[in-house]
Parts: C-alpha cells; sequence; structure tokens
C-alpha cells in the first residue's frame, strides 16, 4: 500500500483523496468545467450567488439542471457538461477528489 494511501492526523485531505484543485471563479461569469476534472468530487466554496449547473445536450435529454445551488456539496463530472455559474463577487471553488 502506498504512504500517499494513509490517513495521516495532520496531513490533510490529499492523504487519501489526492491533491484538492482550486479553481477561480471570476465575478458574475460562467466557467465550463473541462476535462481537467473528470470523476466524483466533493465541491466547497459553492455560496449564495454561485452554483454547478449540469447541461445536457445528447441523448434525447436536453436542458440545464442545477446540481450546488448555493451550498457545498457533491457531483460526479464528465469534463464537457459542467459549469461554474457566479452572480456574485470572485470566489475560490475547491474540488476535492474521492
Amino acid at each position: 500500500m502506498s504512504q500517499n494511501k494513509l490517513i495521516v492526523p495532520g496531513f490533510g485531505i490529499g492523504s487519501v483523496f489526492g491533491v484538492p484543485v482550486t479553481v477561480g471563479l471570476a465575478a458574475t461569469s460562467t466557467l465550463s468545467i473541462t476535462a481537467s476534472l473528470v470523476g466524483q468530487y466533493a465541491v466547497s466554496g459553492i455560496v449564495t450567488g454561485i452554483q454547478l449547473n449540469q447541461i445536457s445536450t445528447s441523448s434525447g435529454v436536453t436542458g440545464t439542471y442545477s446540481i450546488l445551488n448555493g451550498a457545498p456539496g457533491r457531483v460526479f463530472l464528465d469534463g464537457q457538461s459542467g459549469f461554474l455559474v457566479n452572480t456574485t463577487t470572485t470566489a475560490s471553488i475547491v474540488f476535492h477528489g474521492g
């Protein structure tokens, strides 16, 4: 077993789930979540005025679905359907793998 998989007090979430990815989100903007983030994540930094949308345009299912809206949570990203939408001030959104 790799030592990077051990849960070590004080080592942080990276000891189990890898290094968190921080995404800067400009004020009043929409940001596409690209292939750099694919998989299941816990997302923090989502506050009132910020939401994570999933947009479907294929397979006969179309629409925009608000997955996280003003509160942190968990999400699965496919690298093309996820969009961060910000209607407030600049923010940092952190994606924790796992």
